[in-house]
C-alpha cells in the first residue's frame, strides 16, 4: 500500500473521508439527500430563493441574454454592464464601489472593513 493509500484509509477509519452526495430535486430546507429525506442546514439558500418561480424565470431570462458566468473576477475580466446597472439602481449603492461581489477574496472580507454600516453588501458566500 502506498503512503497516500494509507493516509486515505486512516481518514476513512476516522470517519473523516468526504464524498460527493446527491441532492434530488430543487434546493430547499428539506431535500432528498442520497435518496433519504433530510433537513438541509448547510445550504447557502438561507433566503429560500433558490427555487422561487420569479427568481428561476429571471435567471433563465438573464442566462439567455447575458450567458452564464463572467469567466473570472470582475477585476480580472472586467465589469459587465448588467452589474453596473444593478449597482447604479440600488438605493444603497453610493459611489463607484461595487454593491456586491462574487470575488472569493472580497466575499471573505468582513463587510465592516469594506463599507460603512449603512451600506449593504451582497456576497456569493458568507465570510
Amino acid at each position: 500500500m502506498t503512503d497516500i493509500q494509507e493516509q486515505l484509509e486512516e481518514i476513512r477509519d476516522l470517519g473523516l473521508y468526504r464524498r460527493m452526495r446527491l441532492i434530488s430535486g430543487p434546493q430547499g430546507p428539506r431535500v432528498l439527500l442520497d435518496g433519504r429525506p433530510v433537513l438541509l442546514l448547510c445550504s447557502n439558500n438561507y433566503l429560500g430563493l433558490a427555487d422561487h418561480p420569479g427568481v428561476r424565470e429571471a435567471a433563465a431570462d438573464a442566462a439567455m441574454r447575458w450567458g452564464v458566468g463572467a469567466g473570472a473576477s470582475r477585476l480580472v475580466s472586467g465589469n459587465m454592464t448588467v452589474h453596473r446597472r444593478l449597482e447604479s439602481g440600488s438605493p444603497r449603492s453610493r459611489g463607484p464601489r461595487p454593491a456586491f461581489s462574487s470575488d472569493p477574496v472580497t466575499s471573505r472580507t468582513p463587510a465592516s472593513s469594506r463599507h460603512s454600516r449603512a451600506r449593504a453588501t451582497w456576497c456569493s458566500r458568507t465570510p
